[in-house]
């Protein structure tokens, strides 16, 4: 949240959004990823296509074996797709590549249906 906008009015919207099932970022967030979009040199224009297909599921906390299965590739190129995301903004390792992704809205933490109980 913004200091501009009232923290309240911010944590409602946001709140009803969820409940709807929707993503809710503040206005301040659009704003900034607004201009990194505008950004020539940003992260996302540096990527190939494949690439930037491959971030958001390095983002969902996928191996290589789920990535490949999922967009219809070998391991190995999914592997090696990540190493080579990795090399351009110099990120040492996949969890950090992973936070990246998701602080850079790459990717979005998918939303995980409580553990049941059973008897």
């Amino acid at each position: 949240m913004d200091k501009s906008s009232s923290a309240v009015d911010q944590l409602r919207t946001a709140l009803a959004a969820l409940a709807e099932g929707k993503n809710y970022f503040s206005p301040a967030f659009i704003a900034a990823q607004q201009g990194l979009r505008a950004n020539s040199n940003s992260f996302d224009k540096v990527l190939s296509a494949c690439k930037q297909e491959i971030l958001p599921l390095v983002g969902e906390g996928l191996s290589d074996d789920e990535i490949a299965l999922r967009i219809g590739i070998s391991a190995t190129t999914s592997q090696t797709h990540r190493r080579n995301i990795l090399q351009k903004p110099n990120i040492k390792g996949t969890p950090k590549l992973t936070a990246f992704a998701i602080s850079h809205a790459f990717a979005r933490v998918p939303s995980r249906t409580p553990f049941l109980k059973t008897n």
